[in-house]
């Protein structure tokens, strides 16, 4: 027993059952492989195979000093064999799966479509009504797994009312579906309370025209840009997509060269609260209007108008910004502020689900999410957000193709 966590591995091991995992002769058990080499894993047809992917594949993540990968050898959770012996794959670990591709349960799915010859691939399965023909078992669909997604959130936080699923296939894409949800919703909330000519006031400040080609396209008009804001962390990581990117403050890297709008604005990551708090302006819109610079004076302040602040989107747990859990009293501040102005509180939990000993570790800093974002571990891209949210979204808010799978 580990005496500094009090965490017992050999009854851990015991309660647990592992099956072995056999491939091309050489057999491994998760609960019993260890790491043992029996020669080099740097060999010289390395190289060659660094060679062959640079000329191939456009610059991403890997420099020449990273690690070649086989593959086709069991796979044991992160014990991997391979000719030099039995390594263990920390490797971008981030972004294994909680099941890996041997678990048994990914098996009897697998199975089931072998079995039934079932086509069930879909471009757009989020964008069908699908059924499960009549005699067919161990197979189910986006909206049984959504359902299974929304349950889970829904049974630990039950105030918010339930949840519904947004899928897709990555953590970048669930981000880009967490911050649509947050603007539009301030979209049409803004528009409820203030009215159209308001906001065309707003936009007529800042220089946001009306796009002529989608005059009679719809009841509203659309224009070049919106006003309203998301507040996410320094430090952060949430993607490398453009709308993602907006969220990402960690490495100059994933920023040089790329334009984006002021849909996005930061604060120091576990911030005092009232550090928080003053991030908003709290006063009306149409007090703001009328002050001497009116909003664009409050935005190039680094604060946002309250009735133009959509949200907050912050880590649990910081990766690239140090390995850094947040506090309760932070995200406590950050729950304050979006309930005070009518904003979504955003939790991107990619990197955390399943992870930090619950099962969504925004369950252990005492706060309700409006949206919870998933993926990595999960297998799949999640955004679960408050179903009450429905009336806000249009036909056709987002979508995505091979979405979910």
């Amino acid at each position: 027993m580990s005496t500094a966590t009090g965490y017992d591995f050999k009854a851990e091991t015991e309660r647990l059952h592992f099956p072995d995992i056999t491939l091309r002769g050489m057999t491994l058990n998760r609960a019993t492989a260890r790491v043992e080499l029996t020669g080099p894993m740097e060999r010289p047809e390395m190289e060659e195979i660094r060679k062959s992917h640079a000329a191939a594949i456009f610059p991403n993540t890997l420099d020449p000093r990273s690690p070649v990968l086989e593959l086709g050898w069991p796979v044991a959770g992160p014990y991997v064999g391979c000719p030099s012996g039995v390594y263990m794959d920390l490797y971008l670990g981030v972004a294994q799966k909680l099941i890996d591709e041997n678990h048994p349960a990914l098996h009897r799915v697998a199975g089931a479509l072998e079995r039934h010859g079932l086509l069930f691939r879909r471009e757009i399965n989020t964008d069908d009504y699908l059924r499960v023909a009549d005699g067919i078992e161990g197979v189910t669909g986006p909206a049984e797994l959504a359902a299974l997604l929304d349950g889970l959130a829904a049974s630990r936080w039950p105030s918010a009312g339930g949840y519904k699923t947004f899928f897709s296939n990555s953590g970048a894409e669930a981000v880009e579906a967490a911050l649509k949800l947050c603007w539009v919703v301030k979209y049409k909330k803004f528009i409820e309370l203030h009215g159209m000519d308001v906001l065309r006031r707003v936009q007529k400040e800042l220089g946001a025209a009306e796009v002529g080609y989608f005059a009679n396209d719809g009841d509203a008009p659309v224009f070049s840009d919106y006003p309203f804001v998301v507040v996410a962390m320094e430090g952060s990581f949430h993607g490398r997509t453009l709308g993602a990117l907006h969220g990402t403050r960690s490495r100059a890297a994933h920023h040089l060269g790329y334009p984006k709008s002021g849909g996005v604005q930061h604060i120091a990551f576990n911030a005092a609260a009232e550090d928080v708090a003053a991030k908003i302006d709290p006063r009306p819109i149409a007090e703001v209007l009328d002050a001497p610079g009116g909003v664009r004076a409050v935005l190039q302040q680094g604060r946002i108008p309250a009735d133009l602040f959509a949200g907050i989107l912050s880590e649990p747990f910081q990766g690239e910004g140090g390995y850094i859990p947040a506090t309760p009293a932070f995200f406590a501040a950050c729950e304050e502020v979006c309930r005070k102005h009518d904003a979504l509180l955003v939790s991107d939990e990619v990197q955390t689900f399943g992870r930090t000993g619950t099962l969504f570790m925004t369950e252990q800093l005492g706060v309700t999410p409006d949206a919870v974002v998933l993926a990595k571990g999960a297998v799949v891209g999640a955004t679960l957000g408050r179903a009450d949210l429905t009336r806000y979204l249009h036909t056709g808010w987002h979508s995505n193709t091979f979405g979910g799978g």
